[in-house]
């Protein structure tokens, strides 16, 4: 009777420690799940940004006699440059960013707004 009872109290302990580990790996499993749920939230939103980058087109020069982000007019001294990745015009002052673009090998230039999005 004595052996029964500590093979018994033995298939407990057995028993409350699988429990245990079971519990643990429920919620290591939910952690898992809402780490995954928030990644692919986060990669639909970087399809969505990458989508929109793709829809700006290059602007042509002559639509621009302002920088699209100060307002400064440009003029001899004041050069119009292209945002590598929005395609709008800003001066200097406003696009003096360099980063590497899916594009290009190199860091190309590109706007405040972009170079703090990308």
């Amino acid at each position: 009777e004595t052996e029964m009872k500590s093979a018994l109290n033995q298939l407990q302990r057995e028993n409350d420690d699988l429990r245990n580990s079971c519990s643990e790996q429920k919620t290591a499993l939910l952690e898992l799940a809402d780490q995954l749920s928030k990644s692919k939230m986060e990669t639909e939103e970087l399809r969505f940004d990458v989508d929109i980058s793709k829809e700006n087109k290059w602007m042509s020069d002559k639509d621009a006699m302002n920088c699209h982000q100060c307002q400064a007019s440009f003029y001899l001294a004041r050069r119009k440059h292209h945002c590598r990745n929005c395609g709008l015009i800003f001066c200097h002052d406003c696009s003096n960013n360099k980063m590497l673009l899916p594009s290009s090998s190199r860091p190309l230039r590109v706007c405040d707004e972009c170079y703090k999005v990308l």
